[in-house]
């Protein structure tokens, strides 16, 4: 199945579901072309062994949502653990977390930035995680405040932003992992239950 096959099944399936249409152009992204943060849906058959990036959204009751997952493409003889970016897989996941983990209300943006990108830094990937760790979501997919190191904006309960940390390596792959998280005066709650770690291994 080709990569443009992939997000047409996806934005059949939103549509389906009630969607108005896809927020975004759907990126699937498999293999080498796993290094791209934005590389749209191409005519690459994803095979076996490889990992493959789905970022995608939908448009439903005029909100957006966006989400991305990076998976195994299961096949015989493919081992998650042996796979090159199985710890760049693991490294992503703990900024993640790491990062969901400090918003809270007066917290500031650069803040949860910086959460994510200091455990992909002492790992070593700093210069491979080239944008932003987040962004505010609502009636357009992109809105301020930004996860950003210089955005100083203070969250607020009832704020929704996206956490999406990634790692993004030439000629092998990357890895990115992207939730909607909403800001509560507690802390904070992801809005997606889709798993983060079953997937990797190809059983979910």
């Amino acid at each position: 199945m080709s990569e443009c096959e992939i997000a047409a099944e996806l934005e059949w399936f939103m549509r389906r579901q009630g969607a108005e249409k896809a927020s975004f152009d759907t990126i699937v992204a498999s293999g080498w072309r796993g290094a791209l943060p934005h590389g749209k849906a191409s005519d690459k058959i994803v095979t076996a062994g490889e990992f493959v990036t789905l970022d995608f959204g939908a448009l439903y009751q005029g909100y957006c949502s966006d989400m991305t997952r990076t998976l195994l493409v299961n096949g015989e003889g493919v081992s998650a653990e042996s796979h090159p970016l199985f710890n760049v897989y693991q490294i992503v996941l703990q900024a993640q977390l790491a990062a969901i983990s400090v918003i809270r209300p007066g917290v500031r943006c650069q803040q949860v930035d910086d959460a994510a990108r200091r455990v992909i830094t002492e790992a070593g990937y700093g210069k491979f995680f080239g944008h932003n760790t987040g962004h505010a979501i609502g009636i357009e997919v992109h809105e301020e405040p930004r996860f950003s190191p210089r955005d100083t904006t203070t969250l607020q309960p009832g704020m929704l932003l996206t956490v999406e940390p990634g790692i993004y390596l030439p000629g092998q792959g990357g890895v990115r992992i992207e939730d909607v998280v909403l800001v509560t005066p507690q802390g904070a709650e992801v809005l997606y239950a889709m798993p983060k770690t079953v997937l990797l291994t190809g059983e979910a």
